[in-house]
């Protein structure tokens, strides 16, 4: 109305306006929001607009001014912008025709040229999903995004502005019935006739009557923004709004936008910096490596479980998360326990990422675990976190490093064995392996019951689905349980080593075998028929009884860490 872009200089023009110019535009303005939010009918809109129009010309008539006059003073829509002579000419056309394009107003308008991009893109998204949602009907964002920018393509062509999808005026047509194309289509012929048969016609609309609709819209947005969202959001998300409207008002659209971004991001830090990157904290007693051994070693590990302090991250770690694990770990080794920590292990399976900040942390984290003469380890981390600590020269620090955190946990349990004597020794057999379990007429027995077997590395030791009659002793070497999973893939369960039993499941069910077994090195078992074990029970009782308790012994065993990791995990 003022003919100046809305600015707090400019505030004071409006005050220079007939009351001609401002009055239907509130009138217009304040009684469709009101209708809109109390009536809710299809017809609230555009009756307001006929009385806004009807209004307008009472008004004009009162006030003794004619048309002429009105249009004069810029109440009317101008009628040389409205006419229309054929098909309408290119835009960019007409601008080569003037003598090219001006490129300086066009880099001059580039950063809002970029946010209404930016935001028209947003807008789309979440029109689409919303008018999906209301509908009941699957919405194609790909389509949706494609048909919007071949459209304001065309407009920007033809000279007209940026458009998008409108949820409320999609939910308008759906009240109404007009669920096709064809509304689209025939809204758009309805107002090129208009143009192009009786553009005088369009010429006597009011302009104050478009204010007003400007009116209705802004203020829509702050009764729901402003008034309606303080019920919806929390306290801190909610101050980004008066923030952002603040900074509009006061430094325009594009510095509003931009400070409601920083201030988002900053906000999401903050609160993402709150939220623990530690999905779970284990040791040794509660979380061990997919290696099974003996029942001695077992034991033992679990007894040195201590000396492991262990975490599994997840999330996207970066300054304000990885200073939480730094503090966590620091304060683990600096409390006053009998054991002291000497591994600590990081799993990095579950993260999405990290940012260089992290590199900082851990290079204080391997400083303090220096001081205190543990070793750092980090499992499973992704190739482009790995090629990131790379280039800042952290895992250089005497930071081992291991694919699976399964792989690192056996590498922890081996270097704790070794501490404890408790490593298997070259020269063991599988009489010493099982002697603190039987007595020697009762082992001397069982050795008379099985039969060697020697397999090279790859060898398969049974397949799934073979009949599950036998069990197997493991005397040396090494065997890996994996599960088919079809396509020719399979994933690896665990590993057994020597002293423990294998395949027993099977034979107890009488079901055929649910995984395959493989030596993963030169391996020698001792197989343990089913029929051999019947003619056990029969001939020595005792013996049988002890076998039977050794391996209830080892399913125990198995059983007790598996509780101890859920334990863990919850």
């Amino acid at each position: 109305m003022t003919g100046e872009s809305l600015q707090w200089r400019t505030l004071a023009l409006l005050t220079h306006l007939h009351w001609l110019a401002w009055l239907p535009a509130l009138v217009v303005g304040v009684l469709a929001t009101i209708l809109m939010r109390s009536w809710k009918h299809v017809a609230a809109l555009p009756l307001t607009l006929a009385f806004g129009i009807v209004l307008f010309y009472v008004l004009l008539r009162a006030a003794g001014l004619s048309i002429d006059d009105a249009r004069a003073m810029g109440l009317l829509l101008p009628r040389a912008a409205l006419r229309l002579t054929g098909l309408p000419e290119l835009h960019l056309r007409a601008q080569l025709g003037q003598g090219g394009i001006d490129w300086t107003a066009i880099a001059a308008h580039l950063p809002e040229s970029l946010v209404v991009t930016s935001v028209s893109a947003v807008t789309i998204l979440m029109n689409s999903t919303a008018i999906g949602a209301a509908t009941g009907e699957e919405v194609d964002l790909n389509r949706e995004l494609r048909a919007a920018g071949l459209a304001n393509l065309a407009s920007g062509l033809l000279g007209g502005m940026v458009g998008y999808q409108s949820f409320n005026r999609s939910m308008l047509n759906a009240r109404v019935g007009a669920t096709s194309r064809l509304a689209g289509v025939f809204a758009s012929l309805a107002c090129l006739v208009v143009l192009a048969a009786s553009p005088g016609f369009v010429a006597l609309f009011p302009v104050p009557v478009l204010v007003g609709l400007q009116l209705f819209m802004g203020l829509r947005l702050i009764v729901q923004w402003v008034v309606g969202a303080w019920a919806k959001l929390a306290w801190y998300e909610y101050l980004l709004v008066p923030v952002i409207l603040c900074t509009i008002a006061g430094w325009g659209v594009l510095i509003g936008v931009g400070a409601g971004v920083i201030a988002a991001c900053v906000m999401f830090t903050l609160l993402y910096g709150r939220v623990s990157c530690i999905r779970m904290a284990f040791d040794l007693r509660t979380r061990t490596s997919n290696v099974e051994r003996n029942i001695e070693e077992t034991e033992a590990l679990r007894g040195l479980g201590a000396q492991v302090c262990g975490m599994c991250l997840q999330g996207f770690l970066f300054f304000g998360t990885a200073n939480s694990i730094l503090q966590r770990i620091r304060e683990r080794l600096a409390a006053r326990t009998p054991v002291r920590v000497r591994f600590v292990v990081l799993d990095f399976a579950a993260t999405q990422g990290i940012d260089a900040s992290v590199s900082i942390s851990f290079v204080k984290l391997r400083q303090l675990c220096a001081a205190t003469d543990a070793d750092l380890i980090l499992t499973a981390l992704p190739s482009r976190s790995r090629d990131l600590l790379t280039k800042t020269g952290t895992l250089n620090l005497r930071i081992r490093e291991f694919d699976t955190l399964d792989a690192g946990l056996e590498w922890v349990e081996d270097q704790l064995l070794a501490s404890s004597a408790l490593a298997p020794k070259p020269g063991d057999d599988l009489n010493s392996l099982l002697a603190p379990h039987f007595t020697a007429s009762a082992l001397n027995t069982l050795s008379t019951r099985l039969e060697a077997k020697d397999l090279q590395a790859g060898q398969a030791l049974f397949l799934r689905g073979d009949p599950g009659d036998a069990l197997y002793l493991i005397e040396r070497g090494r065997l890996a349980v994996s599960l088919p999973l079809g396509n020719g893939r399979s994933v690896r369960v665990r590993a057994c080593l020597p002293g423990t039993v294998i395949g027993e499941m099977a034979v107890y069910t009488q079901q055929p075998r649910s995984a395959d077994v493989f030596a993963e090195a030169p391996t020698r078992v001792r197989r343990l028929s089913l029929a051999a074990l019947v003619a056990l029970e029969r001939d020595d009782p005792v013996a049988a009884q002890q076998f039977h308790r050794f391996l209830v012994k080892v399913i125990a065993s198995r059983l007790a860490l598996a509780t101890e990791a859920l334990r863990a995990a919850y």
